[in-house]
């Protein structure tokens, strides 16, 4: 389940850089429905011919399923070659999450809900203290997770990157009822019905998650918490309004 979900993630990130893609109402949309339907459409076929060209007894212990299904089709060279563009898109692919943290955090920032220093930007607009942080966090993660099974810490890093995935995916959820109370109109069932299979697909999936992995997840978001209490403090002054709305009639 998790291995399935971890595929997709990062389609939804296109809202995070709206702020320096043009045209976000426009392009935002269209790059997350349309990462979405491409992601899956590469994925199903990929996998189909890989399964049906290698046998699955040898798939299952393959550390380069791509390459090896090339080897079989075109040689050993081409093997290689597939293995190499393989291990070039990874790279690729770090690049980018790494910038995008650094937008993400900066966005963050923006807000009030991290330090000032990840908002900070050269003059080409790049938050470069918020990259540096990003990466030397990630470096400690992934040494803090080294396992002697390269599998075994693949699995780690993806359930706990999944749960934390799930957890504005819920948010998403309910603020799809709340703000939206009033204004589905005749579409308020179908709305309703997508939010409830929503629900129930996160709660399957952190379910179907390690108890390890849920343990963690959850101390981890236990002090995000309290660091965001003290962090809200440190930016309000002003003492927080307990007096509850009064309606007017």
């Amino acid at each position: 389940m998790n291995v399935t979900l971890w595929s997709f993630i990062g389609v939804e990130s296109a809202s995070v850089a709206a702020g320096v893609v043009k045209n976000p109402k426009r392009n935002v949309p269209i790059a997350t429905i349309g990462g979405v339907l491409i992601a899956a459409v590469c994925y199903v076929l990929s996998t189909t011919a890989i399964m049906g060209m290698i046998p699955n007894a040898a798939l299952r212990v393959s550390a380069s399923p791509f390459g090896d299904a090339a080897r079989m089709a075109l040689g050993d060279t081409a093997g290689a070659i597939v293995s190499f563009c393989a291990a070039a898109g990874c790279l690729g692919s770090l690049g980018g999450w790494t910038l995008l943290a650094g937008q993400t955090a900066k966005a963050a920032a923006d807000d009030g809900l991290f330090p000032p220093i990840f908002a900070r930007v050269n003059k080409a607009g790049t938050p470069v203290a918020g990259l540096l942080i990003v990466g030397v966090l990630m470096t400690i993660f992934q040494f803090s997770s080294m396992s002697p099974n390269a599998a075994k810490e693949f699995g780690l890093v993806s359930s706990v990157s999944v749960i934390f995935t799930l957890v504005p995916y819920l948010y998403t959820c309910a603020a799809l009822l709340l703000l939206g109370h009033g204004h589905f109109g005749k579409a308020r069932p179908l709305y309703l019905l997508i939010t409830f299979v929503a629900f129930v697909y996160c709660i399957w999936a952190v379910i179907g998650s390690g108890a390890k992995e849920v343990m963690w997840s959850f101390v981890t978001l236990m002090v995000i918490t309290a660091l965001y209490a003290l962090n809200y403090n440190r930016i309000h002054k002003n003492p927080y309004p307990l007096d509850a709305p009064v309606k007017q009639d």
